[in-house]
């Protein structure tokens, strides 16, 4: 690289460096909110930010009430929890590591039981080092020893700024009328779930239909007559289907679409034709056309209109620099 390359290049990493620190102040720091006013929206809102205490324990699982009490005695005896753990526990997500249960949020999942509120309401009460009454759950008994607790407050200003930004930055008054200018991009397609038969002749989808109407579940006469080999095993079941949406298997079959939009929930439909050849239809959880509520759609609206602010922001920035130190420097648009 010649000295003129090398020096041509080192200008332009400088001005990239100094647009960079400069369009990082105006956009992530402070576009035009007084910090007061930022403080105080963190301040009125720090529930958002909580992060949840934890807790960190280990657990015994075991067959019966009558296993858990005799090891809860053992325990109080002085047994070792982690060799018990290790010899009699039946849960093998924790029993290799002598119980240990890792650090657990609160209201978060715990290890092999998932979400447990009615778990999460006796391991609050217990004092560090205390083994718990057994506990049953689906799993088994469970002795629970508590060995720390942590309180972690909340996520610092300087972590949220980016989220905080746009909630400062874009009115309600801005979003609505975004949502209302716009509302045809949220309305959610009529839609059901749809179960089908498929025959090869429309009298053989009469005599299926007959057997139905006799009595026969949909999903017994769909395992024994339908020819559709993805669905026959599940009594004919085709899923969720929306307006205007292939059909699983098929693609696109509008007389069936037609007719399964037209049909009344839990109504065995008259033989539909269709290039696949004769089907039943079932109709259940049928939902209207909807328009998706604006509480649902906010954050996108708000996070869209933050990114064009944010646009108008750094060409107002650029343009600033631009006379500040009398060079040319490109926007991330241009």
């Amino acid at each position: 690289m010649s000295n003129a390359e090398t020096a041509a290049l080192v200008r332009q990493r400088a001005r990239d460096a100094l647009r960079g620190v400069f369009l990082a102040k105006r956009i992530q720091g402070d576009p035009g909110v007084p910090e007061e006013q930022i403080k105080a929206f963190y301040d009125a809102h720090l529930a958002d930010f909580d992060i949840p205490d934890r807790w960190h324990g280990r657990q015994i699982v075991l067959d019966s009430q009558e296993q858990a009490d005799e090891v809860r005695e053992s325990l109080a005896g002085g047994a070792d929890f982690a060799a018990v753990a290790r010899e009699k526990s039946v849960d093998l997500f924790t029993r290799d590591e002598g119980g240990d249960m890792g650090w657990v949020e609160e209201g978060g999942a715990i290890p092999s039981l998932g979400a447990n509120p009615g778990f999460e309401s006796v391991i609050a009460k217990l004092a560090i080092g205390e083994t718990s009454t057994p506990i049953k759950s689906a799993r088994g008994f469970h002795l629970v020893q508590v060995l720390e607790r942590e309180t972690r407050g909340y996520r610092p200003l300087a972590e949220v700024l980016p989220e905080l930004l746009p909630k400062l930055l874009i009115s309600a008054q801005e979003i609505e009328k975004v949502y209302e200018d716009n509302k045809a991009k949220y309305v959610i397609q009529p839609s059901l779930h749809l179960w089908h038969i498929l025959v090869a002749s429309k009298k053989e989808a009469l005599d299926a239909r007959k057997r139905i109407v006799g009595g026969e579940p949909f999903e017994k006469v769909a395992k024994a007559v339908s020819t559709d080999l993805q669905s026959k095993n599940e009594g004919g079941a085709l899923g969720a289907f929306a307006r205007g949406s292939s059909l699983r298997g098929f693609g696109r079959l509008e007389p069936v679409e037609a007719a399964a939009f037209k049909l009344a929930e839990n109504t065995v439909s008259a033989p539909v034709a269709s290039e696949a050849g004769w089907h039943l239809l079932l109709v259940r959880d049928k939902q209207e056309e909807s328009v998706r509520p604006l509480k649902e759609v906010e954050n996108v609206i708000r996070n869209q209109l933050f990114r064009q602010r944010k646009q108008e922001i750094e060409k107002q920035a650029v343009q600033q620099l631009r006379e500040r130190i009398g060079v040319e420097i490109l926007s991330a648009t241009e």
